[in-house]
């Protein structure tokens, strides 16, 4: 029972009873209209069956105006994720049209004839068409059946036939409450195996394309988000900016204070790096150890200069204590971006960042070294 209680599934169930009210006024809109025309074009002198075509011609003119409005009210709700409580009202409310409906038709019906047909044919709508929950299920057809008891018994004279219409009402109420459940049953049922299936789906997707420790891409992950951006580059005639970072000194850190402490400098500065990145539009990925790249869609290499001397700044004021090799933890960090005019593949990019890195680190560390200056033969200082 405590799938019941799930307010994902539940919002799902709702939603989908309001396209199938908007399905069901589409339908019932243009079948009432053809029985309107139908029983208005055959007039009768004789006073039972001219109130019984009236009747039918009423009954079906309020169920079309109730369908516009049902529909109405379901095109305004169906993209509205949080109108939970709306959805489920409208759904009691239709299901209370229909069945009412079947029941008034019913009523002027026994006026000429002994069928319940319109009866049936709205119980079993409302139970297969209306996904319902049991109780609202139980309550609903409980009341149908007592309220088409009594009317039709205003209407039909002959008691062995109203006796066998009342045992008939009540055993295609019953069936349709038992399919209702039934129903009902099958739907969470089906929509919890989805949930769990989307789940595990999740789980995998965490396991292929992020490190399970810093919880950013991995570096499977990453490189593939290079292509792409580098192929949105290409098309777009933008740059694409490259980051590699290197956490200095960090197995002299890691000697000193342990795994477990080692691990814990990893994952702050994965945020700290992932945080400056996406506010910039990037990404950033664990490419191996203490490394990590950052990849920047449409920027330039001196645009990226200033979001890495950013990072290496703020990295510093996380003041982690790095006794042995200096007063804090700081990083290195190689940049370099694609040129308009040139050609560029990813294994390339990340090569010229990662020269740019061990140049960096090769000055001293604590720096950001960009590859056009290593090419000219520059110094770039932070």
């Amino acid at each position: 029972m405590h799938l019941y209680n799930d307010r994902t599934i539940l919002g799902t169930i709702a939603s989908i009873n309001t396209r199938r009210i908007l399905l069901l006024a589409l339908i019932a809109i243009p079948f009432s209209t053809s029985f309107i025309i139908m029983f208005s074009l055959s007039p009768s002198s004789d006073t039972n069956e001219l109130t019984w075509r009236v009747g039918i011609i009423i009954c079906h003119a309020m169920l079309i105006s109730m369908m516009l409005v049902l529909g109405s009210l379901s095109l305004l709700l169906r993209n509205r994720s949080q109108a939970y409580l709306p959805k489920r009202i409208l759904t009691c409310f239709a299901a209370t049209v229909v069945l009412t409906i079947g029941v008034a038709i019913v009523y002027f019906d026994q006026l000429v004839t002994a069928s319940i047909t319109p009866f049936m044919v709205a119980c079993i709508v409302t139970s297969t068409v209306l996904i319902l929950r049991p109780l609202v299920s139980a309550l609903l057809f409980s009341i149908t059946f007592i309220a088409y008891a009594v009317m039709i018994s205003y209407t039909q004279t002959d008691q062995a036939i109203l006796l066998s219409n009342r045992v008939n009402g009540l055993t295609i109420a019953a069936v349709a409450g038992l399919l209702s459940v039934i129903f009902w049953r099958a739907t969470v049922t089906d929509l919890k195996n989805k949930q769990v299936i989307m789940d595990q789906q999740k789980k995998l997707e965490m396991l292929a394309f992020y490190d399970q420790l810093t919880g950013i891409c991995n570096r499977h992950k990453i490189e593939e988000v290079l292509r792409e951006e580098l192929l949105i580059s290409k098309e777009k005639r933008q740059a694409c900016a490259v980051i590699m970072v290197d956490i200095d000194h960090f197995k002299p850190f890691n000697d000193a204070n342990g795994h477990l402490a080692g691990d814990q400098v990893l994952i702050r500065v994965a945020q700290t790096l992932d945080t400056i990145a996406q506010k910039s539009g990037g990404l950033t990925g664990r490419f191996g150890g203490e490394e990590f790249l950052i990849t920047l869609g449409n920027t330039s290499e001196d645009a990226a200069v200033t979001v890495a001397h950013q990072m290496r700044e703020e990295t510093e004021a996380l003041h982690i204590e790095n006794n042995g090799v200096g007063k804090y933890l700081t990083i290195s960090l190689g940049v370099t971006a694609t040129k308009a005019d040139v050609a560029s593949d990813a294994e390339q990019l990340i090569h010229e960042a990662d020269r740019s890195l061990y140049k960096a680190k090769d000055r001293g560390r604590n720096l950001v070294v960009q590859y056009s200056d290593l090419v000219h033969g520059l110094k770039h200082e932070p």
